[in-house]
């Protein structure tokens, strides 16, 4: 918890290693209502396969595929609960989900065969917690790590693009990434005059990035 501004968090964050904003949403909540914040976007994978059969003169089966959505990309739900002393205990849980596609062979015997579909393969990562502080804190949240492996590929120009010999001239080699989600949460109390101060601070920094002449 601190009570410096985002920017001076972030400078501190900065300090042990890089750092990347991903969004700097503000949403507006009512006392113990949920509030989410989604950044990420959906894929459509089939979540339910059956078939229909028409007798005639034929038989005939035609399969029915159904399609859902899935999320994948960040997610921070917070419920605010305001206290008489104007603090605010706050219920936050982020996630990460990671969605990918799958590929699944189903056999549905003699007349249709066998069909490939893709399906969903999910990985979350995700954490639940309670903290309480006063209106104006930044809250910090971490822990959310994942470690990500990639395959770095350097070579001679020219050289290294001649077939089989060029690789004599290629070095390979794995580099492993380890990436942590930081969330910074700044609870602020709706009173009568907040937003005309917020509207203050926000024109103060427009005047300083854009100065009028």
């Amino acid at each position: 918890m601190s009570k410096g501004s985002f920017s001076a968090v972030l400078s501190l964050l900065k300090t042990q290693g890089d750092v990347n904003v991903l969004s700097k949403p503000r949403i507006t909540a009512m006392n113990n209502q949920k509030a989410l914040i989604k950044i990420g976007g959906d894929e459509y994978f089939v979540t339910d396969v059956s078939t229909t059969t028409v007798t005639g003169n034929a038989t005939t089966s035609t399969p029915n595929i159904e399609l859902t959505p899935f999320f994948s990309g960040i997610a921070v739900d917070v419920t605010p609960k305001i206290n008489n002393d104007d603090s605010v205990l706050l219920h936050i849980h982020p996630s990460i989900i990671d969605i990918q596609e799958q590929n699944k062979t189903i056999d549905f015997g003699t007349e249709l065969g066998s069909l490939t579909l893709p399906l969903a393969k999910s990985e979350v990562r995700e954490s639940d917690t309670v903290v309480k502080s006063k209106s104006g804190d930044v809250i910090i949240i971490g822990g959310l790590m994942s470690q990500i492996e990639q395959d770095v590929v350097s070579k001679t120009p020219i050289l290294g693009d001649i077939p089989w010999l060029g690789e004599f001239f290629t070095n390979r080699d794995k580099k492993n990434e380890k990436v942590e989600l930081i969330i910074l949460v700044k609870p602020q109390i709706v009173k009568q005059n907040t937003w005309k101060q917020e509207l203050v601070k926000s024109s103060e920094l427009i005047e300083k990035w854009y100065p009028s002449e």
